[in-house]
């Protein structure tokens, strides 16, 4: 369920990254790439035939905040005898670090394309937040979660929507050098076709420790 859900390729491709403070802008960078599948057959199946991705981002200040904003947009042409509609999707994100807190965000929205074992078209989108902050040994995070989308056959009319929302919380705090112990809570609800999933929804908590040498 997050944003990363677009962004198919193939073994043959390239990528280009950009220097830092491209174009004479401090802080920006950019990327693209492509791939391709020259061996790509039409079959009921579908099968990904050519792909592209472009990616930009932009880090700056203002007063003690620093912000990083970043943005993509992923394309994928696809092949197929029942197909209607190929893969593209888009994301933003921005984070905000001042002191020892840091605040960010994302959304995703688009079309992806399943073949072989899952042959679906599918139409999504996802929100997430975070937050963190550090006090001396303890750190706190908060998390939100919020994503849905409808997976249809190839050629098929829109379906009922899959969903699922979330929450999450934790604690950690450094007991001695190198063990760190943490307490977490996440409350989350799935539904599949617009019914709710008892086995993807609930309240859970966790208490651990980690160890580190």
């Amino acid at each position: 369920g997050g944003i990363d859900f677009v962004g198919s390729s193939d073994q043959v491709g390239f990528e280009y990254h950009s220097v830092a403070d491209a174009m004479g802008v401090t802080g920006l960078k950019w990327g693209v790439s492509a791939a391709f599948n020259d061996e790509a057959s039409t079959a009921s199946a579908g099968a990904f035939d050519t792909g592209y991705g472009v990616g930009v981002t932009y880090v700056t200040s203002a007063g003690d905040t620093s912000v990083t904003v970043g943005a993509g947009y992923a394309a994928a042409d696809y092949i197929g005898t029942s197909l209607t509609k190929d893969e593209a999707g888009g994301h933003v994100g921005v984070s905000a670090v001042t002191g020892d807190l840091t605040v960010a965000a994302a959304y995703g929205s688009g079309d992806t394309v399943g073949t072989s074992t899952t042959p679906t078209q599918n139409d999504m989108e996802a929100t997430e937040m975070g937050v963190k902050y550090v006090s001396g040994d303890i750190t706190f995070n908060v998390g939100y979660l919020s994503s849905s989308g409808t997976d249809n056959s190839y050629g098929a009319s829109v379906a009922t929507k899959d969903e699922k929302k979330q929450t999450s919380a934790s604690i950690d705090y450094v007991i001695a050098s190198g063990v760190t112990g943490t307490i977490g809570y996440k409350d989350q609800e799935g539904k599949n076709e617009g019914a709710v999933t008892t086995n993807h929804s609930g309240s859970s908590w966790y208490v651990g420790a980690t160890i580190s040498f």
